[in-house]
């Protein structure tokens, strides 16, 4: 093999077992659960190397070490992955608000990209902080800074919130 080749190894847990051994859990429970460890990470959250750090209802904070893979061919993070983490953490506080029984998704994003994200950034924070959140609809914003504190992108996010078979709170 060529010394200019990467390899990577993703191993995630089976999202229909976290599905069924969560689902009396009120949104910020599970989030608390995932912040802890307790609860396994999403699988895209595995893939794209983010981590849920902070969580409180209506709020929530990711954390994501850029890295080649995910870079573009210009040698910079691509932008989808910029907008999965909004996405992610958008949804998660507006997740965190929601009781037994509900859940939610994601009917748009709006994303604004303000610098290139290199693994030279080091770690990027995503802070996500809810706008709205009705019986049928949610809004969020959320925004990337680096290291340094300089914003890096900001987003807008709204989402369908929708009842699940899962027992509800009394």
């Amino acid at each position: 093999m060529s010394s200019d080749k990467h390899r990577r190894t993703v191993v995630w847990t089976d999202p229909a077992k976290v599905i069924e051994t969560t689902r009396n859990l009120s949104g910020l429970d599970y989030l608390r659960g995932v912040r802890d460890g307790s609860i396994p990470k999403a699988p895209i959250d595995v893939l794209l190397n983010f981590s849920l750090i902070e969580v409180e209802r209506g709020r929530v904070v990711f954390q994501y070490l850029p890295s080649e893979c995910h870079y573009n061919p210009f040698g910079t993070v691509q932008g989808g992955v910029t907008g999965a983490l909004l996405d992610a953490a958008t949804g998660c506080a507006i997740l965190s608000t929601l009781p037994v029984g509900t859940s939610y998704a994601s009917l748009d994003l709006k994303a604004n990209y303000l610098r290139p994200i290199t693994a030279e950034a080091g770690i990027i924070e995503c802070e996500a902080r809810i706008i709205h959140v009705g019986s049928t609809i949610g809004v969020a914003e959320g925004k990337l800074t680096d290291e340094k504190g300089r914003p890096c992108a900001y987003g807008l996010s709204n989402c369908m919130v929708f009842k699940t078979g899962r027992k509800r709170e009394n």
